[in-house]
């Protein structure tokens, strides 16, 4: 269970960082990479829309995944009562 104590110790200062917290260039290359993709067309497609709800109308909607992963889905919420550009949540 979180405490008003927990909330008030993350959101302190961070007091000390142990180490060097700059990266070298192999250092960099290596995350880097990490985060390569084949730049494929997306291919996204609304499956469906539900706007059963009076705050918000949720669409599902999938996109081609990497290197022929079959599709991934994913779910958006766009307020009824707000007008673009949105904030996103993640």
């Amino acid at each position: 269970m979180q405490t008003a104590g927990d909330i008030r110790e993350a959101a302190a200062p961070i007091a000390h960082v142990a180490g060097d917290p700059r990266a070298g260039f192999g250092q960099f290359t290596l995350i880097r990479d990490l985060y390569q993709y084949d730049p494929v067309p997306l291919d996204a497609k609304i499956e469906a829309t539900d706007e059963g709800s009076p705050y918000w109308k949720k669409q599902t909607v999938s996109f081609a995944g990497p290197s022929g992963a079959g599709r991934i889905s994913a779910f958006f919420f766009i307020p009824k009562n707000a007008s673009p550009p949105y904030q996103t949540v993640v």
